[in-house]
């Protein structure tokens, strides 16, 4: 019943397995425990299984089929739990081998008493735990089993790890048994046949050493309470149990079922024995969490460097959490802020397998209970803190192949600026392939600034080689020298829990020394776009003769030509400064873009002469005449801006003067309505020919309808199912249409007169009818365009 789009979220999320808990079927006996103990609604323990089947209440093996095939056609691999340690107090295997558990034939203390309910469902032997445990007074470490075919007694013991109360609705599986060995290696089999993943429980439990010291102690040592009767000598219990049973399990897993990643919930400082004697593939990392949520950065750095010191293929057999079902939730442990979203920056970056708990990304801080039918707090996933994950997060569990290894991982010693370690600060560096990533993260309150020498990153050093890179928290370009890098190391600033992600490395080469005079200039700063903040650079020989151009002074010289019907010295001569650099760029004779742009005014001017034959075309000429429109500074700005923008065509096929020069921050400066008139500027720039003799008229209100520049000056938008678009906008813009149509019709006829003024009282007619076939529709798109073409 997983929708759908809650699959494929996860997939987009980054995510490339789902751990299922609880599908097995459980014991019927420890949902009566937990249900008498006070909770009526509650299901029995995900860890306190009857059998290795798919729960039917869950829907079987049929529902997990279905669900498995969805996950594959995702990509998205599914993971279960094994429990070997024990099995529920009325588990298939109690039923058919009780000989196969822990248990003693008389209580291992007088004053337990079995007087309670009988929690078995199978009239042939009954199950009775320990009184305390009604009367919250003692937790027995055994439950009492009765076979009423015969009579028989027996003490059966509970799981138990030795460090908590015993699991009162389990029953301890006695490994020194060689069948009760084989007979959970043929379950792990079996399981392993549906799941490509699989978790199991309290791993280090089995380990002979954790074993022995829990059920079988030797003299003198201490296990689990009442064993200290049940030693044997070492001689003894290496006898009945020879070799580990994991190792068993990993060579016969490799060999019957590969492909198969087994993951293992190991403590007690045996990650390290699990992944290099046992051969496990992951084993739990509960050190990064404890370490990080307390701060002890210098005892989680040693870690690491002994790690990486010993062995460091065991640094990607970890896996490291924030929380797991044990513990309380993620935001209870990290927070919401900074600290959660540094600490979820390690999870994601560092070598491993990181493993996200239930709720964690939508901040859920209720911690479920492996009982619980349903949440019991009122919480809804949190927009913003997912939205922080999708902009810090996801985007590092997408690029998991940069992260996971650490062939080549280096951790970086921090120093301050006096040589002291920084132990709160966390550096490392990774690289897959081409890529590379350098994460930083500080781990305390406070501010913290130093070095430190990122020689891994694996570039040449050379003095006209530079670096950039972006900042993923920012989103800013940052550019090194990589001779500066080399003396001075890589110099950091970070606030309170700020961490710092830097990716998409490239090396650059400056063969003009125009990386070297950015880097110069932003001195150690990111900044929003290199490649804009160069061309910004590059550019500044444009913009200000640009800027100069289009001021107040100006504009009133080149309005006043153009009243007079003359060319204007002012634009000419503003316009040549303009030009000179570009020109000089790309090889162009000094002075050509300037001719174009005077023959572009001679063209225009040519209004200022033409007189009309009949009374039509005057009333037509005279609302297009350039002094009588263009009074208004706005329009003047916008014309001149088109004009000189015009002849840059000729610089080469296709070049767009917004798009190759940081123009428009330039241009914002001198309009009065940037947010509009730069996308009209830019729709009129892309269509010259708008209305152009030979153009069809609706085609060309086509081309201005679908540009994504039309669009936005437009306000082109969707609602309640229907596409709008904005009335003073689309009435704004005729003029220009109409103003691009004439300028269209006196380049092609020149002084063809009649053919001209024939062209353009068809142009101004159509343009003429729009508003009111605009106000017909509604102003509705479609409607719109469904009574034009």
């Amino acid at each position: 019943e997983i929708p759908e789009e809650a699959l494929d979220e996860l997939v987009g999320w980054g995510f490339t397995s789902l751990w299922l808990i609880g599908i097995w079927e459980r014991s019927q006996a420890s949902q009566s425990i937990k249900q008498r103990m006070g909770n009526p609604e509650a299901a029995a323990s995900a860890y306190s299984l009857f059998d290795y089947q798919v729960a039917a209440d869950l829907g079987g093996d049929a529902a997990l089929d279905t669900l498995q095939q969805r996950c594959e056609t995702l990509g998205l691999r599914l993971a279960c739990d094994v429990v070997p340690n024990h099995t529920g107090i009325d588990s298939r295997w109690m039923r058919e081998h009780p000989d196969w558990f822990l248990q003693s034939a008389h209580p291992p203390y007088p004053d337990y008493h079995f007087d309670g309910p009988d929690l078995s469902n199978d009239p042939a032997f009954g199950l009775f735990i320990e009184d305390g445990y009604w009367q919250r007074r003692n937790a027995a470490v055994v439950f009492k089993h009765l076979d009423r075919t015969n009579g028989q007694v027996r003490y059966i013991y509970h799981g138990n790890d030795g460090t908590h109360l015993p699991w009162n609705d389990t029953a301890q599986l006695n490994f020194l048994l060689p069948q009760v060995r084989e007979a959970m290696i043929e379950t792990i089999l079996h399981v392993a046949r549906r799941f490509r993943v699989i978790r199991f429980d309290a791993a280090m439990t089995l380990a002979r050493k954790h074993y022995q010291r829990l059920w079988f102690p030797l003299p003198g040592a201490s296990g689990v309470p009442s064993r200290a009767e049940q030693t044997i000598s070492q001689e003894r219990f290496a006898e009945l149990f020879p070799q580990e049973f994991w190792r068993e399990v990993v060579d016969r897993v490799a060999q019957e079922v590969p492909d198969t990643l087994l993951l293992a919930e190991a403590f007690w400082l045996m990650e390290g024995y699990f992944v290099r004697t046992l051969g496990m593939h992951r084993v739990y990392n509960s050190a990064f969490m404890n370490m990080l949520k307390n701060e002890e950065n210098g005892r989680y750095h040693e870690t690491l460097r002994n790690i990486l010191a010993a062995n460091p293929q065991i640094l990607k057999r970890f896996v490291n959490f924030m929380n797991n079902p044990d513990e309380e939730t993620a935001v209870a442990q990290f927070g919401k802020s900074e600290k959660y979203f540094g600490v979820a920056t390690l999870l994601a970056t560092m070598p491993g397998l990181p493993m996200f708990g239930h709720g964690q990304i939508e901040g859920f801080e209720e911690k479920y209970g492996m009982e619980y039918r349903r949440a019991y707090r009122d919480e809804t996933p949190d927009a913003e803190f997912i939205a922080e994950h999708a902009r810090r997060i996801f985007p590092l569990l997408r690029r998991r192949d940069l992260f996971s290894d650490v062939e080549q991982f280096t951790l970086y010693e921090a120093r301050q600026s006096s040589g002291s370690p920084l132990e709160d600060l966390f550096a490392y560096s990774n690289r897959h392939g081409e890529e590379r990533a350098l994460i930083l993260y500080h781990n305390r309150q406070g501010n913290v600034s130093g070095r430190i020498e990122p020689h891994s990153l694996g570039f040449p050093i050379e003095e006209n080689h530079y670096l950039r890179c972006r900042e993923l928290v920012s989103g800013r370009d940052y550019l090194f020298a990589t001779t500066e890098l080399q003396r001075d190391g890589f110099l950091f600033r970070l606030g309170p829990y700020q961490a710092a992600v830097y990716l998409d490395w490239q090396l650059l080469i400056d063969h003009d020394g125009s990386w070297g005079e950015l880097c110069t200039e932003l001195g150690g700063h990111g900044c929003d776009d290199l490649d804009r903040a160069r061309l910004r650079q590059q550019s500044r020989p444009l913009i200000e003769p640009l800027l100069a151009l289009l001021d107040a002074e100006n504009l009133a010289l080149i309005l006043d030509a153009l009243a007079q019907g003359v060319l204007s010295e002012a634009l000419l001569d503003g316009a040549e400064r303009f030009y000179t650099p570009l020109q000089q760029r790309h090889g162009r004779p000094v002075g050509e873009l300037g001719r174009q742009l005077q023959n572009d005014l001679e063209t225009l001017l040519k209004l200022q002469t033409l007189s009309g034959r009949n009374p039509q075309e005057r009333r037509l000429l005279a609302r297009l005449n350039l002094t009588s429109r263009l009074t208004d500074p706005q329009q003047l700005r916008l014309l001149v801006i088109w004009l000189l923008l015009r002849p840059l065509e000729q610089l080469a096929p296709g070049i767009n003067g917004f798009d190759l020069y940081p123009l428009q921050e330039a241009l914002a400066t001198r309009l009065e309505e940037p947010e509009s008139e730069l996308p009209l500027m830019r729709l009129l720039w892309r269509h010259p020919n708008l209305f152009a003799p030979g153009h069809s008229l609706p085609g060309s209100l086509k081309r201005v309808l679908r540009d994504p520049f039309g669009a936005r000056y437009l306000r082109i938008h969707p609602h309640d199912g229907r596409t709008w678009f904005d009335r003073e906008r689309f009435e704004t813009l005729l003029p220009y249409l109409a103003l691009i149509a004439t300028f269209s019709a006196l380049d092609f006829f020149g002084s063809e007169e009649k053919e001209f003024m024939l062209h353009l009282q068809q142009c101004q007619t159509y343009l003429d009818a729009l508003p009111s076939e605009a106000e017909k529709a509604g102003y509705n798109l479609d409607k719109f365009q469904a009574r034009l073409w």
